[in-house]
């Protein structure tokens, strides 16, 4: 307080500042007709896919944010400064480009653009990702159902394997019974003739 008693020259606002606010108040003006604009392009994308509502806002606000900043790199001359030399083997006027009568119609459509651009590189990138993940999980399950399945097939087989042991010895003794039979059978016979 006695600083400011003492001095009251600190409060004097500089041309430089007020230049820069001014800039900086018109320019947030002026970016909300492209941020509007990019929502404007995302809600149609948006209608024509099918989105989860949680993500409907962020999605749109993201778009409207990727259509001002487009916006920016075009009113600023960077994005010209990139395409002038690829403009200049067309045989056109980098000037031309931004300075017709027909200027806020071609950045509106840019704007536009760029709002429903951004919403499908997402879309597509989410539904990539949601395709990945779900194999992952299917991949999952079906090893867990495998495992879950193997190990009452293994002892399954193990118990046929066993009953399969124990059949062919019991059929093996039969076998030998038979003969031992058919043998005796014989002998019998054969004394039986003799006699």
């Amino acid at each position: 307080m006695f600083v400011s008693m003492g001095n009251p020259s600190i409060y004097k606002i500089e041309d430089d500042t007020l230049l820069v606010v001014s800039q900086a108040l018109n320019a947030i003006i002026l970016l909300v007709i492209p941020f509007l604009l990019g929502i404007v392009g995302a809600s149609a994308r948006i209608l024509i896919a099918t989105v989860r509502p949680e993500l409907k806002g962020n999605l749109l606000i993201s778009s409207g944010l990727m259509a001002t900043f487009s916006w920016i790199g075009i009113k600023s001359g960077v994005l010209i400064s990139i395409i002038a030399p690829h403009l200049e083997k067309a045989s056109i006027a980098p000037e031309r480009t931004l300075n017709s009568a027909h200027d806020f119609y071609t950045m509106a459509f840019v704007a536009i653009l760029v709002g429903m651009f951004s919403t499908s590189l997402y879309l597509i990138v989410s539904e990539k990702v949601e395709q990945i993940t779900q194999q992952v999980q299917n991949k999952k399950i079906i090893e867990k159902k495998n495992k879950k399945t193997d190990q009452p097939l293994q002892a399954e087989t193990l118990r046929i394997a066993k009953q399969a042991k124990t059949l062919s010895g019991s059929r093996l003794e039969h076998k030998l019974e038979r003969k031992k039979g058919t043998k005796e059978k014989r002998q019998k016979k054969g004394d039986e003739k003799g006699d």
